[in-house]
């Protein structure tokens, strides 16, 4: 069970999910400070799955692959036959994009994005919200199921809407029926204004299962 981020008394956060029978809306206008011990998000992870980018009539899928090496990160989104159609990628203040025919550089990858595709991509925000956790740095509501788990997270006018979970085993022993495992995100979509992300992750890989990130 994911765990509330908290600004305020645990005891009352605990009754009043209790006298909840269903979902509840909690809010906080703190914009930092959050619990270390409460971000647990692995310094290694590879997220592979589908994505569709959907605004007005523009509709654009791929399958993505996200490798994650500590600050560093190389996400890479191909088509149906395995060609790479848009690769992103951050290695220290290095920030590069390349598509088939353009290669950029710069010092911000949402802008690079922008420019290149047309549609706002919020990779810093992803990061935490693939995970199923609100972006530290950012006023947040957050919606919780029945059983205390997220449903959905408000922040920084983007709904993140969670409909599926996953077991993810957290060690190198993922075939192991005694493996540690942590419940992540397997489909959830982002909307801000008319844009509409959808993801569905078929793989996590967390720890010493991350890839290398490619030259």
């Amino acid at each position: 069970m994911l765990q509330y981020r908290q600004y305020g008394s645990s005891t009352l956060l605990l009754l009043l999910l209790l006298s909840l029978p269903a979902c509840s809306m909690l809010e906080t206008s703190q914009t930092g400070n959050l619990p270390v011990h409460e971000t647990t998000i692995p310094q290694a992870w590879t997220a592979n799955g589908r994505i569709s980018v959907i605004r007005g009539e523009e509709n654009w899928y791929a399958r993505f692959s996200w490798i994650q090496q500590g600050n560093d990160f190389q996400i890479r989104f191909t088509g149906p036959l395995g060609e790479t159609r848009l690769q992103v990628s951050q290695t220290g203040s290095d920030v590069r994009l390349n598509t088939p025919s353009v290669a950029k550089k710069g010092d911000d990858l949402e802008q690079l994005i922008l420019q290149e595709t047309g549609w706002i991509f919020p990779v810093s925000s992803l990061h935490y919200w693939l995970h199923g956790q609100p972006e530290p740095s950012a006023t947040v509501k957050i919606q919780y199921n029945k059983t205390a788990q997220i449903q959905a997270i408000d922040q920084q006018g983007w709904h993140i809407q969670y409909s599926r979970w996953m077991p993810v085993a957290e060690s190198a022993t993922a075939n192991s029926a005694t493996a540690k495992k942590k419940v992540l995100p397997k489909k959830l979509v982002i909307t801000r204004d008319d844009l509409k992300i959808k993801i569905i992750i078929s793989q996590w890989l967390l720890a010493q299962h991350s890839l290398q990130l490619s030259n």
